[in-house]
């Protein structure tokens, strides 16, 4: 459901405008919190659209990286960034260029990432420089009931991509 004030639509793959695709890619939630790099991905997360806007439903015990695929026609500048719990906004990628793109959390001092999940953060937030969109992190039974849509399938570390890390 793409509309003049919001030009994403949900697909099996994340997000898609007309020249981009934003994936939620799952993995398990580390004890620490902390990864030093994007893990394997174990799929994506759905997304869906519910009164509210979109959300992303997100299981307790798992975390997400970021996946951004733009095509060689985008044009201009992709702002992503995070609402923090205690609602501070941190901003984690500008990007101006065709290709793919992986944020892997939000950057620690130590080279680290603390990893995004419902515990670290509320929403992630998009811009593309001319509409700005919200997505709120829910409960896999929250999104069920506010989306109609179906739950993440569940977690299967077997299912890691094996390859090349797409988006």
């Amino acid at each position: 459901m793409a509309n003049d004030e919001n030009p994403w639509r949900v697909g099996p793959e994340g997000l898609i405008s007309n020249d981009a695709v934003i994936s939620f890619q799952r993995f398990r939630r580390p004890a620490n919190g902390i990864v030093q790099k994007a893990p394997k991905s174990c799929g994506v997360l759905p997304a869906g659209f519910g009164r509210s806007g979109l959300l992303l439903a997100v299981p307790r015990d798992e975390a997400f990286w970021i996946g951004v695929l733009l095509d060689a026609s985008w044009r201009g500048e992709l702002a992503i960034g995070v609402e923090r719990i205690d609602r501070t906004l941190i901003s984690l990628a500008r990007i101006g260029r065709s290709g793919a793109t992986t944020i892997d959390g939000m950057p620690r001092p130590d080279g680290g990432f603390e990893v995004l999940c419902s515990d670290t953060i509320l929403a992630v937030q998009i811009d593309n420089g001319s509409v700005s969109c919200r997505i709120e992190l829910t409960s896999v039974e929250d999104f069920v009931a506010r989306t109609g849509r179906e739950p993440p399938s569940p977690f299967n570390a077997d299912a890691a991509y094996q390859g090349w890390r797409l988006p």
